[in-house]
């Protein structure tokens, strides 16, 4: 795991069941041809801008003889959608009762008076507490 340009990066590691064994570490030559047969680093990135590298790993020995390994593959996502997900847990927790004590804070619900809050059942014409009249609601 690491990051780099706000992306962070999940690598995972392909071993082959059996080591390829190329020439020695100090014939470069023969070593650059080997490194040519299984191709170059591939790197791709989608439209919302998810990262994937594949690459050859290779691996000295004891005997001086490099060899391909396996394969790695290395998956990049900006840090931004981590932000977005981390954010939006917690709101959708949080966000239900902050609607409940908002609507509980500042809805009347009906048949209560406005100016003083009595209940207005029994008198629904005037409000006996303040003397206000109700006002008449679309139906």
């Amino acid at each position: 795991m690491g990051g780099g340009q706000n992306i962070l990066f999940f690598s995972d590691f392909h071993l082959n069941k059996q080591r390829i064994v190329g020439p020695l570490n100090t014939d470069h030559s023969a070593v650059a041809s080997f490194k040519r047969q299984f191709g170059n680093p591939v790197f791709h990135m989608n439209w919302y801008r998810f990262k994937t590298l594949s690459e050859t790993v290779y691996a000295i020995d004891a005997m001086g003889e490099i060899g391909m390994t396996g394969i790695r593959t290395s998956y990049g996502i900006p840090y931004g959608y981590f932000l977005i997900l981390f954010l939006v847990l917690p709101a959708c927790r949080w966000l239900p009762s902050l609607f409940r004590s908002v609507r509980r804070r500042w809805v009347i619900p009906m048949g209560i008076c406005k100016n003083c809050g009595y209940d207005l059942r029994a008198t629904p014409d005037r409000c006996p507490e303040c003397g206000s009249a109700p006002t008449a609601t679309k139906s």
